[in-house]
């Protein structure tokens, strides 16, 4: 009797995988797109953590596209969602978001998620009449949910009070800055880390632990730090006893000014640079653009990558570092970047920050926006009021102003089937959605398998390698040959544009005046 169970029971699991196998090749679409918009979300999750933006917003609009799996919308949608609210100035968008999100997907964890992250924003506003209501529906949709015992304080809480309103939904308040601060640089992630100096380690409290001149090995054990064999409750810091801290990276040890704070998260050793943000500066301009170029455009650098920094660090007061050390945000080489031209543009703009409304802007940066810039709503979806679309013949004039890229159908049909796209052998791409300017957002596809029109970003920017989305497409027989213009994403401060601009004798606030137009200049200390 075991017997014939044990023999039944194993038909069933081959009748079961027999079964599996035929659905999932007659859904092999469905599957590949699952896939490919998974992988899109989590390329999307990666550029928010290094502070690219408006390329994990690109990514989960593909993931949108990809699929109608309603988990996945839903995910896609929810961290959309939380890229507005959190990191892009936007909640009145987060805030439609959310409400989307909970009125199609209520049965989903997204759907609750969605629900009580809209009551903290209207909370966060100060709209406690509608912050109140959608805590109620919470509670009354998800009596057992997992923010019930936050959802119940607050409805405690606002039941006891009058009720106010704001004038103005989602107001942004202004930004003062009493002095220059601090910025934390996350230098390094991984499992080991090698430091050189003459250097004082100490713990949390500020107790010194030991002195060391030489090479400190550094490694993680569990949720502790291993420094020279010796096992450290994490976090560390280690300050130097004269000139600079150097960190071991690929091109050899580096120098930097500040000192490290050391500590593990999730299996991973960090090793994060605090120092002034303007001693930062000093070494992200020319880390950033050449010192050769005019003294003006160092200066209009300066006061972008400054601006920048600030954003960075006043919405990510929850993290553990406020900006990485390289392109996701901007580059950032230590000392050995540092330059006396580099060092005075800094100098002479100190304080000085890009604003909107007494606040610090979003102040995208590219190597080049080609013979056009770029409104960030024709491409990504959403804009700022201070990123127009016009022409810019400063940068089309200089490098990657223009180029031509030439790959064949196969090339680009097979990154993209490696990437998860459900697509069969190429036969023609063409332009299928362009913004005013001529950027290609969108691509059709024929293919053996019918048409499919992807977002271009994302896909074959990637898989042709393309330094823009500002070209034109010319089919030569197996082929495509792309003529285009501008290197990065052709929204906000074209460095190249301002390398030509400074050359022509404009000042650096006139330079930035023409890449954001309607920011005010303002110093903040």
């Amino acid at each position: 009797m075991r017997l014939m169970f044990r023999f039944c029971s194993k038909l069933a699991v081959l009748f079961f995988i027999f079964v599996s196998f035929v659905y999932a090749e007659n859904n092999n679409a469905n599957v590949s797109d699952i896939l490919f918009a998974r992988q899109s979300i989590a390329e999307g999750k990666y550029y928010v953590e290094v502070g690219k933006y408006l390329d994990a917003l690109e990514f989960f609009e593909t993931a949108l596209e990809a699929t109608d799996n309603r988990y996945i919308v839903a995910d896609a949608l929810l961290q959309k969602a939380t890229l507005f609210a959190h990191y892009m100035d936007k909640p009145e968008e987060a805030a439609k978001i959310y409400e989307e999100i909970f009125r199609k997907f209520p049965d989903l964890p997204q759907g609750e998620t969605a629900l009580y992250k809209l009551a903290l924003l209207y909370n966060d506003f100060g709209d406690e009449k509608k912050a109140l209501e959608y805590f109620k529906l919470y509670l009354q949709y998800y009596p057992f949910g997992r923010f019930r015992y936050t959802a119940s304080f607050f409805v405690e809480r606002y039941t006891k009070k009058p009720l106010v309103s704001p004038k103005k939904k989602f107001e942004l308040p202004p930004v003062n800055i009493k002095g220059a601060p601090d910025i934390r640089v996350r230098l390094f992630k991984g499992k080991s880390a090698k430091i050189k100096g003459n250097i004082s380690v100490k713990d949390s409290s500020g107790r010194l632990i030991l002195n060391i001149n030489g090479v400190v090995s550094v490694y993680l054990s569990g949720k502790m730090v291993i420094l020279n064999g010796r096992q450290l409750y994490s976090p560390v810091y280690i300050y130097p006893n004269s000139s600079y801290l150097y960190l071991l990276k690929k091109d050899g040890y580096r120098g930097y000014r500040g000192y490290f704070k050391i500590f593990v998260s999730k299996s991973k050793l960090y090793v994060i640079n605090i120092l002034n943000i303007e001693d930062y500066l000093k070494s992200v301009v020319t880390s950033e653009s050449p010192s050769s170029w005019p003294l003006e455009t160092l200066k209009a650098q300066a006061v972008a990558a400054r601006t920048y920094a600030l954003y960075q660090k006043l919405h990510r007061e929850d993290w553990s570092y406020d900006v990485v050390d390289n392109e996701g945000d901007q580059a950032y080489n230590g000392i050995k970047n540092e330059t006396k031209k580099g060092v005075r543009a800094v100098l002479e703009t100190a304080g000085l920050v890009l604003t909107y409304r007494d606040r610090p802007i979003l102040s995208f940066f590219t190597a080049s926006t080609g013979w056009y810039i770029d409104d960030p709503k024709y491409i990504f979806g959403t804009g700022y009021p201070y990123m127009r679309a016009k022409p810019d013949p400063y940068s089309a004039k200089e490098k990657m102003g223009r180029w031509t890229k030439k790959i064949t159908l196969n090339e680009i049909g097979n990154y993209l089937r490696r990437k998860g796209v459900n697509i069969g052998t190429i036969y023609s791409i063409s332009p299928y959605k362009t913004t005013p300017a001529g950027r290609v957002v969108k691509v059709k596809i024929n293919h053996s398998g019918g048409t499919k029109v992807l977002r271009t970003y994302t896909t074959v920017r990637r898989a042709a390698k393309l330094y823009d989305i500002l070209f034109s497409i010319q089919q030569v027989g197996n082929s495509i040959v792309f003529k285009g213009g501008g290197f990065g994403h052709g929204v906000g401060y074209s460095q190249w544009g301002g390398k030509a601009l400074g050359e022509a004798g404009k000042r650096f606030d006139e330079i930035l005046n023409f890449y954001y137009e309607g920011a005010v200049i303002k110093k903040m200390w």
